[in-house]
């Protein structure tokens, strides 16, 4: 038997009045055996929140860098 959590979401780019762009995230997350699935991956350091966060964060200094071998202004 495989067991796994059950994730779905959007993401949305909006383009942002300052000239930057917006990401909107909406994410719906069922962890295995409900909500004391959730505590157990808690305890052991996975939170879907702090997951996320942490691959937002990579992802927009991914997009930021500058192409390789691209000279910096």
């Amino acid at each position: 038997m495989i067991l796994s959590a059950h994730a779905a979401g959007t993401l949305l780019f909006e383009e942002d009045p300052n000239g930057g762009t917006r990401v909107q995230v909406e994410l719906c997350y069922v962890p295995i055996a409900g909500a004391l699935g959730h505590a157990v991956a808690r305890a052991f350091g996975s939170d879907p929140k702090s997951e996320m966060d942490a691959d937002l964060m990579r992802f927009k200094t991914h997009i930021e860098a500058p192409p390789a071998g691209a000279s910096r202004p």
